[in-house]
């Protein structure tokens, strides 16, 4: 196959080593006159390869087949080449030295002074090259077809307005040539893609209509049967882009009736427009083409919304490209307090929450309601519900420490005496309770010298173990299963396992003493910190550190002893989710997967403790400056896996 590209022949050169341009000069040539060629060889692609003989060869003759009816051709060749024999048409040039490396540079061969016969048609110029590859010699050819044409002919123009259009925009081709007369038959025809248009005049202008890709347009003049002229137009159709669309906040915390900034930046587009979850927002369906805030207030929606950005390239809303980003739009929703504390408490099917500061309270989650206020004439403490929410455990800070059981109707079931610090409790059916027991002679419950294990049915004693020795007590927490329990104290990390009812401290990390502490919602990891920005993600069952995570400021920490610290730090039940309240009164959103905070934020003015629901649809927080008043916030969430 041959291509002429107006004053360039490109022949088909799949079979070859080398690469070559053919130009003619004039283009086309024209019988009965002088003309020339140049031949351009070289290789497309590294590396070079050694080249030992190439073979122009051209017909002669006086046909319409013949380039010229002379063999007195003039050659001009690279340096280091030489004309190494010829004549009848046939040219071979070889280099000095036997052979040549040619590479991406090229090299230049001419051939002038051709006195072109007085025959309109196609002639072929042949080229024949031997290459050397691994050491083996190789011969391959490949053909040009060079048409001639009257002295007379003229392609004056070929013209595309404009060249560059939008998506469906029109093109008109225009162009000037010479017509057919006695002696020579001209052919016009236009091709583009797969299309041809044939039977056109010589002097003409072809509109194109709702072009939507960039083409290369190529006017076609056949003469005399079979010499070719060819010239080309491009035309560039700018598809539209959008380089950017997202919001002007990095936050990704955004909470119903937010007002959201969107910005976009595009190119090639006429104008813009927005749709949320796949349906056009309101007045949003002719937007400028970019934007550095466009402001939309969400109500009434919530979850994992879909925003949507349409660029048109034209004026119409068709043709045009979209972009989404997506966002968390979170419910949030108070409830006043009368008084609340640092303890915050779930039952395990998700429906009762307890807090307590003095009076302990039971909140309906369902109906965000406080349903009972649970008055003991003391200070209730350690607030924790059993799994479906019917009874609720305290201790109750009377002297000494006792462990009290309550209807939620706030009847006082059972109650278990003893020196009672704090209790804890798994959140699985049957899960026994865990509480820690001050030495007799501990004020205010700031020392620990064992653990009770006692009956929720009941709230008699099952067993217990005892410390070494007196610690200072910092907090406890349980694991969802209720059989490991972690206890913090002033020298270390404690382990119990209630199954074999044993104790035994876990250096997790040197020199570290663990202030808070938290478990995962399958229970196989717990998490750890003190006093330091970042907390360490320890392996449940070999008590190893996989991890740490860096934090923007210290969790917040309630004071020893109190059973709010195991509240600071709750984990989504999907295992990749996790909040912890700062002490900066920020609420740090962790990704474990990546071990690091996405993003902090606020709410209330003094978040203390967290909840989160089993099934991760809401995270509760207690937001209290003094106990009183106290707000619990109820944030619906929809979270990002």
């Amino acid at each position: 196959m041959t291509l002429k590209l107006d004053n360039i022949v490109l022949a088909d050169t799949e079979n070859t080593q080398f690469s070559y341009l053919v130009t003619t000069n004039p283009n086309p040539l024209q019988i009965n006159s002088t003309g020339s060629i140049t031949v351009v060889i070289y290789r497309a692609a590294p590396p070079a390869i050694q080249c030992t003989q190439l073979q122009f060869s051209v017909v002669i003759g006086t046909s319409d087949i013949d380039l010229t009816n002379s063999a007195n051709i003039s050659t001009t060749c690279p340096t280091g080449w030489s004309l190494s024999s010829g004549g009848a048409g046939i040219f071979i040039f070889q280099p000095s030295g036997g052979s040549a490396m040619i590479g991406p540079d090229g090299l230049t061969f001419e051939f002038s002074n051709i006195a072109v016969n007085g025959q309109v048609g196609g002639t072929l110029l042949k080229i024949i090259e031997t290459v050397t590859l691994n050491n083996h010699s190789q011969t391959n050819s490949t053909s040009f077809t060079l048409s001639k044409f009257p002295q007379a002919f003229n392609l004056e123009s070929f013209t595309a307005q404009p060249t560059s259009i939008a998506p469906g925009g029109t093109v008109t081709l225009s162009w000037s040539g010479s017509s057919s007369d006695s002696n020579t038959t001209y052919v016009y025809s236009l091709s583009y893609g797969s299309a041809n248009v044939s039977n056109l005049q010589p002097v003409a202008t072809y509109p194109l209509y709702g072009l939507q890709a960039s083409t290369e347009f190529t006017l076609n003049v056949e003469a005399g049967g079979s010499a070719l002229c060819q010239k080309q137009v491009y035309v560039t159709v700018e598809q539209p882009t959008i380089i950017q669309f997202g919001t002007v906040s990095s936050s990704d915390f955004i909470t119903e009736g937010s007002t959201i900034e969107f910005c976009w930046q595009t190119e090639n587009v006429d104008h813009c427009a927005l749709s949320l979850n796949g349906t056009p927002i309101s007045g949003a369906t002719s937007l400028p083409a970019n934007s550095t805030a466009y402001s939309f207030t969400l109500s009434a929606v919530t979850g994992e919304l879909q925003f949507t950005l349409t660029a048109f390239p034209g004026k119409r809303n068709n043709g045009g490209i979209v972009s989404s980003t997506f966002i968390n739009v979170f419910k949030l929703s108070s409830l006043l307090l009368p008084a609340g504390g640092l303890n915050i408490n779930m039952s395990s099917d998700g429906s009762y929450l307890a807090t307590s500061m003095m009076s302990a309270f039971i909140i309906s989650t369902a109906e965000n309601q406080l349903i009972k206020t649970i008055d003991s004439g003391s200070d209730l403490n350690s607030p924790t519900l059993n799994s479906d929410g019917t009874q609720l455990y305290c201790v109750d800070y009377a002297d000494p420490g006792e462990v009290d059981s309550f209807a939620l109707s706030g009847q006082l079931l059972n109650q278990s005496l003893g020196n009672y610090a704090s209790i804890v409790k798994g959140a699985a059916q049957g899960s026994m309770i865990v509480a820690a027991v001050c030495p007799k002679q501990s004020q205010g419950y700031t020392q620990v010298s064992s653990l009770a294990v006692l009956d929720p049915s009941n709230l008699s004693q099952v067993k217990s173990v005892d410390f070494q020795q007196t610690f200072d007590f910092k907090l406890m927490t349980a694991n969802p299963q209720g059989d490991l329990i972690l206890i913090c104290t002033g020298s270390g990390i404690y382990s119990y396992q209630l199954e074999t009812n044993t104790l035994s401290s876990t250096p997790v990390i040197p020199g570290l003493v663990p202030l808070i502490a938290a478990f995962s919602a399958d229970g196989k990891h717990y998490f750890v910190a003190d006093l330091d920005p970042e907390i360490s993600v320890v392996d449940a069952a070999d008590n190893q550190v996989i991890g740490k995570i860096p934090l923007p400021a210290p969790l917040r920490f309630a004071g020893p002893y109190s059973p709010a610290t195991s509240a600071t730090m709750v984990a989504a039940p999907d295992g990749i989710n996790f909040f912890a309240v700062l002490n900066n009164y920020t609420i740090a959103w962790i990704r474990l997967d990546s071990m690091q905070v996405i993003e902090c934020f606020q709410v209330g003015t003094h978040p203390q403790t967290l909840a989160m629901h089993p099934a991760g649809t809401a995270l509760y927080v207690l937001d209290t400056l003094g106990g009183i008043p106290t707000t619990l916030w109820t944030v619906e969430i929809s979270l990002p896996t």
